[in-house]
């Protein structure tokens, strides 16, 4: 069947070429004496072309009363008089003091009341200030990283903008974007010391241009006016009226406080559906015109209250694919997390299928596929990377080591571990399947070398490790023949006390293969609490052996205590301050809060969002690095993950960023609760709704956390 658009000479066949390319072509032909509007639907890749029955759209309206976007009290089918309400995301750019942003600023900031159409096709990036050594490796390609980083970084952003405009992104009005980055430091590490700020300064010249799109439903167009424009295999046709220019300004220290620029201009961004006819397709679906909104004025500065915003995966319960793992550092990136917690290891499986221990993978892993490559390794740290997500290895020892272990005798090295799959598992360890190292086998330590060695040549230099160290079951250690006599043969019972001196010389000596494998002492460690951190032990058992830092951003040099305590307590446990006040570092993942695996097994209790968000650090006290949300993975895998992760993880994303005041349910739980603790309150729920909504879209499969009509209709479903 031949295809045809209309001209001023007439009827013109379409090239097939073009006729493949097309999805859908909207002609709007204006002459002086006939008005035509047709709509010519193709099929993709030579699909016969047919009518479509033409149905009238009624939607929904929004406007912004008293910082809510209030829904119409009833459908239209009448254009809308505002384009700012043509969708509930779009009335909530200008709605409210923060309009969409999660989390929330912490410097001042001011956003404007209007907004002006765009496409992602008219957005450009402009490199105006970089640290020294970056802009030369940027211009000469002399390093592959620094290019890498501000190119996925900025993909990323591209790639929110699609996921906010939807599939059929077509309205292309005549506004051009400029984005303009500087950055000042070249340093590419992401770690405590790391300045995140930014500033970001939006502004519109040529705003007139809205209201020349809002005319465009009643005013029609001379021929003259008419510009085609053959682009990603559509054809969009729109007026050539003079268009907005759209200039963004982003200031950073670093790469990494820019990219958090990137993620709030996206955050200033809300799709809409273009009003009118919709055509019903061969599948049964409307096929709708979206386009993207931006907010036309915005002046932001913002830095991070805590450097350590932190996710735990695990992923030796239940294997996690690779594209799993990347999934959810999408979503840690759109919510400014910085910290994936990967624990890898555990007496379960042993996935890492690193060169120099081969046997630990092929002994540990589920199966051959179920395992991480070195390659495996460097794509989710390059992909992380782009993201301002820093991945920090887990390597759980001396307890939590089972399967992997096994292949000792094998290979002459003897039991590198013992108790592995012991029953009845209750003598053996908490959890099943049971397993510990043998601290009375030196071949541990040669495998602890090699594995180290292999870890260090992947991870950035200077990047913290993980040693785990928690949940020592002293009557695993108690039940090897091995491990009692080489004990008695140091001169040491069986109390307690001696099993912690076993536990503590074990951790001192895996610290210093760990240094001999790196050539230095400069790797920050991270101990989980256990007995061995209790603050009437730690001191006897672990040195207090300090590094000489010199911070990125202050040029100072401090000296600190190597290990840094992630303490799993209650909220209300006296832990971590006892820590901090002998000069520990800690990070807090508290238990009563942050685990989200609560709720699913046993006697433990589901932590909703409120939960998450109302959980607070201590404020002001030196030596917290900040906290993290654990997803233990016993009962998780692929499937299941983003859903128990978020927007339970978005919560504390806010909590860890911006730390505000306020928890989410002030105006519920409060009787002497303020009128700006209610409007807070308002504000806080529709806004996480809001990015709920955002992650979705966003390809994330977050959990509901309130039917949509409480969604769509704000503030009607908390408690008056």
């Amino acid at each position: 069947m031949a295809s045809f658009v209309l001209t001023d000479d007439g009827f013109e066949k379409l090239p097939d070429q073009i006729i493949n390319d097309l999805t859908l072509l909207e002609v709007t032909m204006a002459t002086n004496k006939h008005h035509f509007t047709l709509v010519l639907c193709f099929l993709i890749l030579a699909m016969e072309c047919r009518s479509e029955e033409i149905h009238a759209e009624w939607y929904w309206t929004w406007s912004c009363q008293s910082g809510r976007c209030v829904k119409s009290d009833s459908p239209s089918t009448k254009p809308t008089p505002g384009i700012n309400k043509l969708s509930q995301e779009a009335c909530r750019l200008t709605c409210g003091q923060y309009g969409a942003l999660w989390p929330h600023p912490t410097g001042d900031f001011s956003l404007g009341a209007d907004v002006v159409p765009f496409h992602p096709s008219r957005v450009t990036l402009d490199l105006l200030q970089v640290g020294p050594s970056l802009y030369h490796s940027l211009v000469s390609g002399s390093s592959r990283a620094p290019r890498r980083l501000m190119a996925g970084a900025w993909e990323r952003f591209l790639e929110n903008l699609q996921a906010e405009c939807g599939g059929n992104c077509s309205v292309v009005p005549d506004t051009t974007v400029n984005v303009q980055l500087d950055t000042s430091s070249s340093d590419l590490k992401l770690n405590w010391d790391t300045d995140e700020s930014y500033s970001l300064s939006l502004t519109t010249r040529g705003s007139q241009v809205t209201a020349q799109i809002k005319a465009r439903r009643s005013k029609l167009f001379l021929p003259s006016q008419v510009t085609v424009q053959i682009k990603a295999r559509m054809i969009k046709l729109f007026p050539s009226i003079p268009g907005s220019k759209v200039t963004v300004q982003i200031q950073a220290t670093t790469v990494f406080g820019a990219r958090h620029g990137l993620e709030t201009l996206s955050q200033l961004v809300a799709g809409f559906t273009r009003r009118g006819s919709s055509r019903r397709g061969s599948s049964g679906g409307l096929l709708k015109r979206r386009g993207l909104l931006l907010l036309s004025e915005a002046n932001i500065t913002d830095r991070p209250t805590w450097a350590h915003r932190g996710l735990l995966l695990d992923t030796a319960r239940n294997y996690l694919p690779l594209d799993d793992i990347k999934r959810t550092v999408d979503a840690m990136a759109s919510s400014k997390l910085n910290v994936l917690h990967w624990h890898a290891t555990d007496t379960q499986s042993f996935p890492l299928d690193f060169p120099r221990v081969p046997e630990l993978a092929s002994y540990g892993a589920y199966s051959s596929r179920e395992v991480y490559t070195p390659s495996d390794v460097t794509e989710l740290l390059e992909y992380s990377l782009t993201r301002g997500v820093r991945v920090l290895l887990e390597l759980d020892a001396p307890s939590h080591a089972g399967n992997g272990w096994q292949w000792g005798p094998s290979t002459g090295l003897g039991d590198l571990a013992v108790c592995v799959n012991q029953q009845p598992w209750r003598n053996y360890c908490i959890q099943p399947p049971c397993g510990q190292l043998n601290p009375a086998n030196p071949g541990v330590y040669r495998v602890l070398q090699d594995l180290y060695k292999d870890v260090l040549e992947l991870w950035p230099e200077g990047e913290a490790l993980h040693m785990g160290g928690d949940e020592v079951f002293f009557p695993c250690w108690n039940a090897s023949t091995q491990v009692v006599e080489w004990m008695q043969s140091r001169g040491l019972g069986r109390s307690q006390a001696d099993f912690l001196q076993v536990w503590g010389e074990y951790q001192e000596t895996a610290l210093k293969i760990l240094d001999k494998s790196a050539g230095h002492s400069n790797t920050p460690v991270i101990l989980w609490s256990s007995q061995l951190t209790q603050p009437g032990v730690i001191e006897n058992y672990l040195s207090k052996d300090s590094n000489r830092l010199r911070t990125s951003h202050t040029h100072v040099m401090s000296v600190r205590i190597r290990y840094v305590i992630e303490t799993w307590v209650e909220s209300t446990d006296d832990l971590p301050h006892s820590l901090l006040s002998k000069g520990y570092r800690v990070i807090m993942a508290t238990k009563d809060a942050w685990y989200l695996d609560h709720g699913f097994w046993g006697r433990t209790v589901y932590h909703n969002w409120r939960a998450v968000y109302d959980n607070t650090l201590p404020r002001g006290v030196l030596g917290i690095l900040g906290g993290e949300a654990a997803m233990w993975a016993e009962l998780v895998d692929g499937r299941s993950l983003d859903a128990r992760v978020w927007p339970r993880a978005a919560a504390l994303a806010e909590r860890l960023w911006s730390d505000p005041y306020s928890g989410s349910s002030d105006a519920e739980l409060r009787s002497d609760t303020t009128v700006i603790n209610k409007r807070y309150s308002t504000l806080l729920i529709k806004q996480f709704y809001q990015h709920r909504e955002r992650l979705v879209r966003q390809g994330i499969g977050a959990e509901a956390v309130a039917p949509k009509w409480c969604v769509q209709n704000e503030g009607e479903c908390q408690a008056n």
